[in-house]
């Protein structure tokens, strides 16, 4: 056979089956995407990464023993105690020197005092000017309740809450120096730090008075959930520290704060002799431990009673609020409604139990290397090993990058994303996958161009005889309508390259051909490894069933004697083959038969609900367990072979049950008798 007419290229690659070079060089451009694609870091897999860190959280959350930090609460029982917030400073000072009564190390406010109290006795007596002017003239003579917040707060451990702004607030006078200077090592801080136009501050005589002001920002994620805090941000060309980074230094009475730079960028912050880790921005990822009432205590409780202040010795307090009211609740990976203060709290227990949790500044090189190593192991395995072997190894390849982020995470606190890699080798794997299916299509439709020109000898002869036939159109007739289909071929097909493939397909397609033909069987059409055939045209033959079923006992004799030789070659060393097993359905009615298709190309063929009843048999044959299934219209016809009756079916398309035969083979084991009618075998049905 010519190339031309075998369908093949000059390289004996079949026409329009891509060739694995090309799906290979494909693969490799997909890689390169995706590696470009985690440079630029889009929002999916910022959030893919993320949810892998915050499960990592929840698995493996930090055990607080100590508690370290407490958080003086203005909850809602405070709230309903003393009034709604803002509360009166003098009653703000009366709390701050309850604190101080248990001898913390520092008090920090997770709150800003930014306007005049308008509670104070000076506003209370401007409004009772006119109503009670005696009342309203002994209340000027009281002292502002910001002095008296002032003087509680004078000559302590105190830290003041600043929040940096997105846009400047004209009119507002220039915020102070915040009493610390930065200690710059290897490079200069600032432009590397999270950068802000403005900062709202407190009242500026209650700065004064502060010991130290620290940012209270928590900066939220593309989800919304705080993970990491900025410990350091510029405020215009000045450095503002963290609270809890002010708290540190404030408590340790240090006045400055040493920043270490390398090459990627800010690599700690340095507080006294505690070296703080962060990322290249001075971001601190929070290893949050599970909420505790522990590290709370009502501010309620501690007015209404002295000696809770006990508890405060030593620590670290922050005075913030969990009243859902004051709208400073935020999602964390390890609750979704956490008081800020309570984060500013846990990033405080996470830095003194040395939690560092970081993620290196080499950890993008490192998820880069990983994808592309996975992503080659992919390509070099998959064709080697087929598609459900890689794929399992690729699973274990998935576990292995998941399980050692997460040893990482906890033995070294390392944040490493194991969800790219992962991500990436089942993208090319999916790929590969398709790209064979693909490939597997194809060489079906090439097999099929190549052999849907045959027919039976006597369709040739007669067109040899009458060329007038060459014609569209056709005729009603009895017929009897066979399908063979090859066994497993999808899984075949992934196992072989497409030259074994093809030199397979083609043997067993002779094999059934010929058993077909030798039986006076017309081949109709290769429908890629399966065949189609029909009895009684274009020659009539009055035992058309009979030969049908006949054929069917040669298929699978000529099939399995293919199996035995493909058997031996593999003991020859010609191997590996795979097992070959076919399926063979037939039926029996009146089809429409003949030239079908268009003015310029057209085939012989047959058409009608016989022949979408033999498809559907031959699909059965998969669920049945019998490789031969034949309808009564067909069994009825043969009835000295060996026959065992089926449970009638309903096939898909069709409103009544068809009764059914599994042919054995030669012999008289359950002759078929005519019984209750089956469905009527209609032609308005087109063929599969």
């Amino acid at each position: 056979m010519s190339r031309r007419g075998s369908g093949r290229s000059a390289d004996g690659q079949l026409r329009g089956v891509p060739a694995r070079r090309t799906v290979e060089f494909a693969a490799l451009l997909l890689v390169a995407v995706l590696l470009v694609l985690r440079i630029l870091d889009p929002v999916p897999l910022v959030v893919l990464r993320q949810q892998l860190l915050d499960a990592f959280q929840r698995l493996a959350p930090r055990r607080e023993e100590t508690f370290p930090a407490v958080v003086v609460d203005v909850d809602d029982a405070s709230l309903a105690a003393y009034g709604q917030w803002p509360w009166p400073r003098d009653l703000v000072a009366r709390l701050l020197a309850r604190i101080f009564e248990g001898r913390p190390a520092v008090v920090a406010f997770d709150m800003l005092f930014a306007e005049p109290d308008r509670l104070s006795w000076g506003a209370i007596a401007e409004r009772l000017a006119t109503h009670a002017p005696e009342v309203s003239d002994r209340l000027r003579g009281l002292p502002s309740t910001d002095a008296e917040l002032a003087a509680a707060i004078r000559g302590r451990p105190v830290v003041l809450a600043r929040v940096p702004l997105l846009e400047s607030l004209p009119g507002r006078p220039a915020a102070r120096p915040i009493g610390a200077s930065i200690a710059e090592f290897g490079g200069p801080v600032a432009p590397f730090l999270p950068a802000f136009p403005d900062v709202l501050t407190n009242l500026a005589e209650l700065e004064e008075a502060a010991a130290g002001r620290g940012s209270i920002g928590l900066p939220a994620e593309v989800d919304n959930v705080v993970r990491r805090v900025p410990l350091l941000v510029r405020v215009g060309d000045r450095i503002l520290p963290a609270l809890a980074i002010e708290m540190l230094r404030v408590a340790a009475g240090e006045t400055t704060l040493f920043v270490r730079v390398d090459a990627a960028g800010i690599a700690s912050i340095g507080v006294g002799r505690r070296r703080i880790a962060t990322d290249r921005n001075a971001m601190k990822a929070i290893h949050f431990a599970p909420s505790d009432p522990r590290r709370r205590l009502s501010a309620a409780d501690l007015l209404a009673d002295p000696t809770r202040a006990e508890r405060l010795r030593g620590r670290l307090v922050i005075v913030g609020s969990s009243a859902a009211g004051l709208l400073d609740i935020k999602a964390t990976p390890s609750s979704p409604a956490m008081p800020g203060s309570e984060v500013h709290a846990q990033l405080l227990e996470s830095i003194l139990a040395g939690a560092d949790v970081t993620r290196p500044n080499a950890a993008l090189g490192l998820e880069l290397g990983l994808a592309l190593a996975t992503c080659l192991l992919i390509l070099v395995l998959v064709p080697r090993l087929g598609a459900f072997a890689t794929m399992a190894l690729g699973g274990l390849v998935a576990l292995l990058l998941l399980g050692g982020a997460f040893l990482l995470f906890v033995e070294r606190r390392l944040l490493l994303d194991a969800t790219f890699p992962a991500a990436a080798g089942l993208v090319v794997y999916g790929f590969l996958v398709f790209a064979n299916y693909a490939r597997e299509e194809a060489s079906r439709k090439a097999i099929r161009d190549a052999f849907g020109r045959y027919l039976s000898r006597p369709m040739v002869d007669r067109l040899v005889a009458d060329p007038a036939a060459l014609r569209l159109g056709g005729e009603l007739r009895e017929a009897t309508v066979m399908f063979v289909d090859v066994r497993d071929f999808t899984a075949i097909a992934e196992t072989l390259p497409t030259e074994r493939l093809t030199a397979l397909v083609n043997r067993v397609l002779t094999a059934i051909a010929k058993a077909i033909q030798a039986r006076g069987g017309t081949i109709d059409k290769f429908i890629g490894d399966a065949v189609m055939a029909f009895w009684n045209a274009p020659l009539e033959d009055p035992d058309h069933r009979r030969q049908a079923c006949l054929a069917a006992l040669d298929v699978q004799a000529a099939v399995a004697r293919l199996d035995a030789d493909l058997r031996a070659e593999e003991a020859q060393g010609l191997g590996p083959w795979p097992p070959i097993r076919v399926g063979v359905g037939i039926n029996s009615g009146p089809c429409h038969i003949g030239n079908m298709g268009s003015e310029e190309r057209f085939a012989y063929s047959a058409l009608g609900r016989p022949v979408n009843v033999a498809a559907r048999l031959e699909s059965l044959t998969k669920e049945l367990g019998h490789p031969i299934l034949v309808a009564a219209a067909t069994a009825e016809g043969a009835p000295e072979l060996a026959w065992r009756e089926l449970e009638p079916v309903v096939t898909r398309g069709s409103r009544e049950a068809t009764r059914l035969f599994a042919l054995l083979g030669p012999g008289d084991r359950t002759p078929p008798r005519p019984g209750a009618p089956t469905a009527p075998a209609g032609v308005g049905d087109d063929a599969p």
